[in-house]
């Protein structure tokens, strides 16, 4: 096992589906959409309280929920990080809601190379967590 990074843990996802002979694009516009809705609900509860997560925490949590949907209790084949997980507030590293609504709506019509891409992105221009900045996103969260 290795430290968690979203670029990879997509990468074992895909290759898990291989060998269970899934229909990857079938299973991932199944299967990503209802990870980020969960996500997005999640996000809306805590953040008034808490505020939101990093980019890295939000991508280790998708990532999980995928692997739980597609493969129940496999053990998952990165090392989660504890430390991303705590929410921040106001420190401009945060996932916006909004890009995820639109990463939601993208992966919902198949296109979940883009969708990855734009839940790759980070606000900040670099993540010690495996994170990497993405396409440039406008207000909306819709990549430009």
């Amino acid at each position: 096992m290795e430290k968690f990074n979203f670029g990879r843990a997509c990468v074992l996802i895909l290759e898990n589906m291989q060998k269970k002979e899934m229909d990857l694009l079938e299973t991932w516009t199944e299967e990503l959409p209802l990870a980020i809705s969960d996500e997005i609900r999640e996000a809306q509860v805590i953040y008034r309280i808490m505020g939101l997560r990093s980019p890295a925490a939000v991508q280790q949590c998708l990532s999980k929920k995928v692997w739980e949907r597609c493969f129940g209790d496999e053990p998952l084949p990165w090392i989660e990080d504890p430390t991303i997980n705590k929410p921040t507030f106001g420190l401009g590293e945060e996932m916006k809601i909004a890009l995820m609504r639109e990463a939601m709506r993208t992966a919902a019509i198949g296109n979940i190379r883009v969708a990855l891409t734009m839940l790759a992105t980070n606000s900040m221009d670099s993540n010690t967590n495996g994170s990497r900045e993405g396409p440039t996103t406008n207000g909306n969260g819709a990549a430009m």
